[in-house]
């Protein structure tokens, strides 16, 4: 199920950044890097910024977010079943 998840949200990331340009990807990768989970005024103005869909922008933090989460989980319990 997890696996499942994690797809699905991988394909929202996919189909966020198809809309977009390389430059743009690139930028909101960088900032995801100084503040994965920015505030409702901070992703209005990169969207404004941008011309990007404000919904869109959301989802891909989100998103993003929620695969990072995943990631370390499952390092965490490949560590924990390790030792």
């Amino acid at each position: 199920m997890i696996t499942i998840n994690i797809l699905r949200v991988y394909l929202e990331i996919t189909n966020v950044e198809k809309k977009l340009t390389d430059e743009q990807v690139q930028y909101l990768h960088e900032y995801y890097t100084m503040n994965q989970i920015p505030e409702p005024i901070e992703i209005d103005a990169i969207a404004k910024h941008w011309n990007i869909d404000d919904f869109d922008l959301s989802n891909w933090f989100f998103s993003r977010y929620m695969i990072d989460r995943a990631v370390e989980q499952r390092r965490f319990e490949a560590k924990r079943i390790a030792a």
